[in-house]
């Protein structure tokens, strides 16, 4: 049966583009004309009651209806379990914001707690902890004049120290 509807209607039924219709009327694919006010018009088929019966009885058809519905079940669970998988996400993403905020107050609170930092030895100290490590060296032996008059002062022997030069420290 032969139904006369508008280019959008025609698109609709025949699940197509607007454009395509258009361009299936240029072909001589589909039966067209103008009614008396200059509208367009498309003829398209309609099925009938029984047409429609006979196309869901069909073994074929009837097969690829229960597959259909068996793929619409399963993506329905996979967009339910995608979107429980997104909210784990969300609420992961959240705990991590706050545990880092967490994570900088409690470094904060460890800089201003700890204990000072100590201070490097003075000059002073480092001179004498470097001549109490040359005490164990060697001490300088003297060597006296002596006459017939006597002792004399005693005149160190020249001292060679281990000790680097200041510009060295």
């Amino acid at each position: 049966m032969m139904e006369h509807v508008t280019i959008r209607e025609a698109a609709a039924h025949l699940g197509v583009t607007e454009l395509t219709v258009r361009r299936r009327m240029r072909r001589g694919e589909l039966e067209h004309g103008k009614d008396e006010r200059g509208r367009i018009w498309v003829g398209v088929t309609t099925r009938g009651v029984g047409d429609a019966t006979q196309f869901e009885q069909s073994p074929v058809n009837q097969s690829t209806l229960q597959l259909i519905k068996e793929l619409t079940e399963e993506r329905d669970r996979w967009v339910a379990e995608a979107a429980a998988k997104q909210a784990t996400i969300d609420l992961l993403f959240q705990q991590a914001e706050n545990y880092q905020v967490l994570l900088y107050e409690a470094q904060s609170q460890v800089k201003r707690l700890s204990a000072p930092r100590e201070k490097p030895p003075l000059l002073m100290e480092r001179i004498d902890r470097r001549q109490d490590d040359s005490s164990e060296l060697e001490l300088p032996t003297l060597s006296a004049n002596v006459s017939a008059e006597g002792i004399k002062e005693a005149e160190p022997a020249p001292v060679q120290s281990k000790r680097p030069r200041w510009w060295r420290w």
